[in-house]
């Protein structure tokens, strides 16, 4: 009996599109958001999170978009839905600790921050909950 594909797979049977391929787009978006190509680069990041949920590449786009909007709520949820995914990026911790220390929750901001122990950044954040 015939396994049920990955999300993934499906979108190669529908489109073509294989997971590589859906990871070279995500990074895409990446260069786009270096270059100062906010929208362009929040445009793929959507594409990226509605053409396959299980990977965390569009949801941490989103969430560093609406982190850097202020739009905490938006950013939480997608940097959440992101960390909920297989081996996400430091960053996406690093990302949503910010979050909860924007929102008054040290307690939470450093829960997630200790998951991203070799980024400068987290450091830097969690010294100052220490001092």
């Amino acid at each position: 009996m015939p396994s049920n594909p990955s999300s993934a797979e499906q979108l190669a049977q529908l489109i073509g599109l294989t997971p590589e391929e859906l990871r070279d787009y995500a990074a895409g978006g990446l260069a786009l958001w270096q270059q100062g190509r906010r929208e362009a680069a929040a445009t793929r990041f959507a594409a990226v999170a509605a053409l396959d949920d299980s990977v965390y590449y569009g949801h941490a786009g989103l969430g560093a978009v609406a982190l850097e909007q202020g739009d905490l709520p938006a950013a939480q949820a997608h940097l959440e839905r992101a960390a909920a995914c297989p081996d996400p990026d430091p960053n996406v911790y690093v990302n949503l600790g910010e979050v909860h220390l924007r929102q008054g929750r040290p307690d939470e901001a450093r829960a997630v921050l200790l998951r991203a122990p070799h980024s400068l950044r987290a450091q830097g954040m969690l010294a100052a909950l220490d001092a």
